[in-house]
């Protein structure tokens, strides 16, 4: 699951698999979430979410190389 923050607050949703995340902090905060984006979006996910469901971007994909792409739903 991802907290979305938008102009009207936060909103609980899923991430589709393929979804790409680009992390904006290198640490987790207090409540072990990650900031980052997903195209436009601010975007907070659980470290452990990541942890267990996401997979790092091909590095022969000219993106960002801190990237990361949901595998599943999270």
């Amino acid at each position: 699951m991802a907290v979305i923050r938008d102009m009207s607050g936060y909103k609980l949703r899923e991430l589709p698999a393929g979804t790409v995340f680009l992390p904006t902090a290198s640490k987790p905060d207090c409540n072990r979430m990650i900031d980052g984006t997903c195209g436009t979006d601010v975007v907070l996910i659980f470290l452990r979410d990541l942890e267990e469901r996401a997979e790092p971007m091909d590095p022969l994909v000219e993106a960002d190389p801190d990237a990361i792409i949901a595998s599943s739903r999270i």
